[in-house]
């Protein structure tokens, strides 16, 4: 196997776990703590209540997309003749 491939491999599957857990699990408990947003009462006080670190969340999702579909590359690359399916 091209030792290229399985180092982009794991650059990839690394990418994809920090898209995971900071998209998923470290931005929105951070902005649920000290940003949340009050219930909806109009779109002033949503508008006065924002703060940039709610949108981190979305930012950090697209190492989270980009890591996994790096990854999906990677195992296609990696599987054998066999197992690949058009």
């Amino acid at each position: 196997m091209n030792g290229k491939i399985v180092r982009f491999g794991r650059m990839s599957v690394l990418l994809n776990i920090f898209g995971t857990i900071t998209s998923g699990l470290l931005f929105p408990v951070l902005t649920a703590i000290f940003y949340p947003q009050p219930e909806w009462q109009g779109a002033d006080l949503f508008i006065s209540s924002f703060h940039p670190l709610q949108t981190a969340t979305f930012f950090c999702g697209i190492f989270l997309v980009t890591g996994s579909l790096l990854t999906f590359s990677t195992l296609y690359l990696v599987a054998g003749n066999d197992k690949k399916q058009l």
